[in-house]
């Protein structure tokens, strides 16, 4: 039976693994994970933080490598895909650029009927740089044609988006040994081209799952969006990792009045090589201080405060395991966990 792809890249710069951690941390706490591989499309000399990050979230992450010597490549590397030798494995496939936070859960984007399409939000129009002016005969097209956002792809494995990937390539291929300017939005524009010239791309099913953050941290579909998309400035490592921290952590902190209904009273769990006990009236006592507190904020969900470091603890149903990430340092250190046998 065929599964679900979702992919990320990360190459030439490994500063955004960074990025890509708040990305999978994100998806650990508030998305199922089960219903689909993760794919990360790098390099070799960056597979042992693949590693590192594939032990710490607990999840199995593939990885294919490629070559890449430049930014440019870097960016084109979403279409390699159909290169990857396992491809025929999988159904349906998602892209994610790494400046994306993840706030619910993203299963059902794959559960959506699709035709040999490729799908992204709509974004800007083809009369601009980013989206193919350069590249469009304007007598049988008009300007106002609305593009598609390439930081969010979806699509079938099948031949006809296999060709479009390859047909793209190959101009991509031209135009840099032509000695042309690398385009400010990079493959964006070779994407929207070929994409819309065969008409082989759909700008509308997508757009109520992704919320797409450019300038300004106000979007108009918020209630119904699973993905965040911090796509300004390109290439501004610090400047994302900045804004994706802030939005993370006020998502992982939001409150949501409740009846407080677990059963964690007199539970004691692991935490690294110590514990954690809650205890009635919210107090919480920990290996490393017996004056802990702790909140219910949302279902499943807990803020445990203990020696001025807050965190958040997301329950499994039965109480019996947690992941949690901290908030205060705000370095959203990762921490799995589980119920201690009562003696």
């Amino acid at each position: 039976m065929a599964k679900n792809l979702l992919y990320c890249c990360v190459l030439y710069n490994k500063d955004y693994f960074k990025l890509l951690t708040l990305l999978l941390k994100s998806m650990r706490m508030f998305s199922q994970h089960t219903a689909f591989d993760i794919l990360i499309i790098t390099q070799s000399e960056f597979l042992p933080i693949v590693d590192e990050l594939e032990q710490t979230l607990n999840f199995k992450l593939f990885t294919f490598c490629i070559p890449c010597t430049t930014i440019f490549q870097a960016a084109c590397a979403r279409l390699s895909i159909f290169n990857y030798p396992d491809i025929h494995n999988y159904d349906k496939l998602l892209y994610l650029d790494t400046d994306i936070i993840i706030k619910q859960d993203i299963t059902p984007i794959f559960d959506l009927t699709i035709d040999n399409l490729l799908y992204g939000i709509e974004s800007g129009n083809i009369g601009s740089p980013s989206f193919g002016i350069q590249f469009f005969n304007f007598a049988t097209i008009s300007k106002s044609v609305t593009g598609i956002n390439s930081g969010t792809l979806f699509f079938k494995k099948c031949e006809p988006v296999q060709s479009l990937f390859s047909r793209i390539c190959n101009h991509i291929d031209l135009h840099t040994k032509a000695g042309h300017p690398i385009p400010y939005c990079m493959d964006q524009p070779f994407i929207n081209f070929h994409a819309i010239k065969d008409k082989l791309y759909d700008n509308q099913l997508l757009n109520p799952y992704i919320s797409l953050f450019e300038d300004n941290d106000i979007v108009t579909n918020y209630k119904t969006s699973s993905i965040c998309h911090f796509s300004f400035p390109i290439g501004n490592f610090g400047h994302k990792y900045n804004r994706m921290s802030k939005f993370f952590l006020k998502i992982l902190t939001e409150q949501k009045p409740i009846l407080n209904t677990m059963n964690i009273n007199s539970k004691k769990y692991s935490w690294r090589d110590g514990y954690i006990t809650f205890f009635e009236k919210d107090k919480l006592i920990t290996t490393w201080s017996q004056y802990g507190k702790y909140t219910l904020i949302q279902p499943l969900i807990i803020q445990a405060v203990w020696n001025n470091h807050y965190h958040i603890l997301k329950m499994n149903e039965n109480c019996t395991e947690y992941i949690s990430i901290r908030t205060h340092p705000m370095d959203f250190d990762f921490i799995i966990g589980s119920i201690l046998p009562s003696k």
